[in-house]
């Protein structure tokens, strides 16, 4: 080799030697890149699986964790978490704080929670009576085919409780609540059309939907079913008996076709009144 070359050689090692860390560096940089290279983001929890936990905490008792989980739910886009925790903190008299996460999960789409907001900022019972964020919370629910939501809607109009009274309008939602089987909607309704509000005074036909709705529903107390027969008596009085038993029957299809009833008795009651 000619000393030209030698030369050259010496060159590039001594270039190549400053290129290397010291050991230790060196040592660091294996160790960050291996490192990184195994390293993997920890996956996060799926909402199921935050279910799973929020729920277990709440059986476990630990608050804490379980409203931790169900508002890392919530956040994940899943807004029966925030629903959740809004159940929970009305069950330990925080009525504020239950409403503000009931209308945070009802921002988010969950029919539920306009409905159960709306129930506790509207019942006097839990001391906030604020109609307004009611009726919003209602007319939502209302909107996406809530028979709670348009009764509750249809209320609040006939009354001008939380929005601008509208007989028209209210009855409109109630008659729509009405015909999803909401027996407090029909009774509602049914007196819209005895006294003429929101539309125009109908006493057959009111006399037909107290008839359903003293049917469609289980739920009726004594106190009510007793109201129910009084109307039933009081609108049948101003009836030729034609009419009543006519009206008697349309009360049983409306019955029919909002409830989905037929069960034996209700055929055989069809079958002698009406056939």
């Amino acid at each position: 080799m000619s000393a030209v070359a030698a030369i050259s050689a010496l060159s590039v090692l001594r270039g190549l030697l400053r290129a290397i860390p010291p050991a230790p560096a060196l040592v660091a940089l294996v160790l960050m890149v291996a490192g990184a290279a195994g390293q993997q983001t920890p996956a996060e929890p799926s909402p199921d699986r935050l279910r799973e936990r929020a729920l277990q905490a709440l059986q476990d008792g630990d608050l804490p964790t379980a409203a931790q989980m169900l508002e890392q739910l919530g956040d994940r886009g899943v807004p029966q978490g925030y629903t959740m925790l809004g159940q929970i903190k009305r069950d330990l008299g925080d009525h504020p704080d239950a409403a503000r996460w009931f209308e945070r999960a009802a921002a988010g789409g969950d029919v539920m929670a306009m409905v159960e907001g709306g129930r506790l900022l509207s019942d006097p019972a839990y001391g906030l009576n604020d109609s307004r964020r009611a009726f919003k919370l209602w007319l939502a629910a209302a909107e996406r085919g809530s028979g709670t939501g348009q009764y509750e809607v249809g209320r609040a109009l006939m009354t001008g409780r939380g929005a601008r009274q509208d007989d028209a309008a209210g009855a409109d939602w109630l008659e729509q609540s009405a015909r999803q089987c909401f027996a407090p909607a029909q009774l509602a309704y049914a007196l819209a059309l005895r006294e003429g509000r929101g539309r125009e005074a109908d006493g057959e036909e009111a006399f037909a939907w107290i008839v359903a709705a003293e049917r469609a529903s289980e739920a009726w107390e004594r106190p009510d079913l007793d109201r129910l027969a009084r109307l039933e008596v009081e609108i049948s009085g101003y009836m030729p008996s034609a009419q009543v038993r006519s009206a008697y029957c349309r009360g049983l299809d409306i019955l029919a076709a909002s409830c989905g009833t037929g069960d034996i008795l209700f055929r055989i009651e069809r079958w002698l009144v009406c056939e």
